[in-house]
């Protein structure tokens, strides 16, 4: 193995381990894949390689128009809310036998104008983001054998079928901490894992390890879109070591016009549940492990595609009945429709359910119903020779009066070979599952450029 063959896979087993940190990391990484250091012996085999080096530039901001003048000491929203400038790196990189390196980094910073607007100091939001550096994809990729494929590092995986609604695809935690203003399917964070995945005729079945504990990122303390008039407790985040070891499986049948894969994992729960300690009577957020075996499919008839899934989610733990643990079953069904030219249309709609439920989980601060249902309609169409982009979608959460509906009209339009202009308008319902929600009515618009 040559020496810069040597030099690449030991940098990028170090990217693979690496959790977001600060730009001059990723500095140092692209600075090691400079082909002008490739010794001349070896000019054939730089040659060979394929470096594709992406940018993309981002300014985009948010402005509150429905909200009311605060009372006296509280944080006034209205208004401009955010700035956000952000950079956004990536190398891929075509190694020798068809394998392929990917590093993606990105600098964000941000304003948050509610929190200057004279609020006082607990409202402010966190100083450590109001810059984020890091990483987000970081994976080596290829082929063992003929039949069998690895990939290592930093990356998405995406489980299941449904686009607004999955209930298999547990694995990547989600970015939430403005809901609303981007797609579901765009909300997933990356994650350090191992998938190995073997392949036979019309059959593929992976195993995952994952390296990384990584969860759900929810709206900060003082963010309108924080649920409570107070802080949180402490939050208890699991440890990294054998015991805690989080792993999943997937088997996938593929034939002409039907699919159908079976999933298995062993996971913490993205989002920490409250819970009391008997001995202090102190409250803090912890992270239950659990178990889930799913099964998802879909069936291509003409212009439609039906779609359904079904999880069977074990270990659920609330603070209203501790160190009892529950069963949820979910259940997606979905249809999508592509039989207008340049347009799809979706509909999914689920249910929770939990098993043997107990009433006092529909209280604070639990908020848990037996069953609650989610239904996502999205419309997509591009018109102007594929240059204007809008989107409509309407998410429903519950049922009869007390409904909660987020509903979200995106527009871009391609300016330019590389430059978009968008704009996103997001209007909330009130409800229960939106109450401080109610009044994050919003525009926004951001500018970007891809080279």
């Amino acid at each position: 193995m040559t020496l810069i063959r040597r030099t690449l896979i030991l940098l990028l087993l170090l990217g693979l381990l690496t959790v977001p940190g600060h730009s001059a990391e990723l500095d140092q990484v692209l600075e090691n894949f400079d082909p002008v250091s490739e010794p001349a012996t070896e000019s054939a085999e730089t040659a060979a390689r394929k470096f594709d080096l992406s940018v993309r530039l981002e300014l985009s901001q948010t402005y509150n128009y429905a909200h009311k003048r605060p009372a006296q000491g509280q944080v006034d929203h209205r208004g401009l809310s955010w700035v956000d400038p952000q950079l956004d790196l990536g190398l891929t990189i075509d190694l020798p036998h068809s394998w392929q390196a990917r590093i993606e980094g990105f600098a964000r910073g941000y304003t948050d104008y509610s929190a200057t607007r004279l609020a006082p100091a607990q409202y402010k939001i966190s100083a450590e983001h109001a810059v984020e550096t890091g990483f987000d994809e970081v994976y080596i990729e290829g082929s063992l054998l003929p039949w069998l494929d690895i990939k290592s590092g930093r990356q998405i995986e995406s489980w299941g079928r449904s686009d607004s609604i999955s209930v298999t695809d547990v694995l990547n935690p989600l970015d939430l901490r403005e809901p609303g203003l981007t797609p579901t399917k765009d909300l997933k964070l990356p994650l350090a894992m191992t998938r190995v995945q073997a392949y036979l005729k019309n059959i593929s079945v992976s195993a995952i390890y994952l390296h990384e504990k990584r969860f759900t990122e929810t709206p900060q303390f003082g963010s309108d879109f924080f649920p409570a008039s107070q802080p949180f407790p402490p939050h208890n985040k699991p440890s990294a070591n054998l015991e805690n070891a989080e792993y999943g499986f997937s088997a996938t049948l593929l034939l002409k016009d039907f699919d159908i894969s079976l999933y298995h994992a062993r996971f913490f729960e993205r989002t920490p549940h409250p819970e009391l300690n008997p001995l202090s009577g102190l409250l803090s957020l912890e992270h239950s492990k659990l178990r889930m075996n799913g099964a998802a499919a879909a069936w291509v008839i003409r212009d439609f595609v039906i779609k359904a899934e079904g999880a069977l989610i074990d270990g659920l733990e609330y603070y209203a009945i501790p160190g009892r643990k529950k069963t949820r079953y979910d259940y997606p069904v979905g249809i999508e429709y592509a039989g207008i030219k340049n347009t799809l249309i979706s509909l999914e709609t689920a249910n929770r359910h939990i098993d043997d439920y107990f009433y006092r989980l529909k209280d604070t601060p639990d908020y848990k119903k037996k069953d609650e249902r989610t239904t996502a309609i999205n419309i997509l169409t591009n018109l102007l020779h594929n240059t204007l982009h809008i989107g409509l979608t309407a998410q429903y959460y519950g049922s009869g009066s007390k409904v909660a509906v987020l509903r979200r009209l995106t527009t871009a339009y391609d300016i330019l070979d590389g430059l978009s202009l968008k704009a996103v308008l997001v209007t909330y319902r009130e409800s229960a599952n939106f109450d401080r929600a109610r009044d994050n009515d919003r525009v926004g618009i951001s500018l970007s450029y891809t080279y």
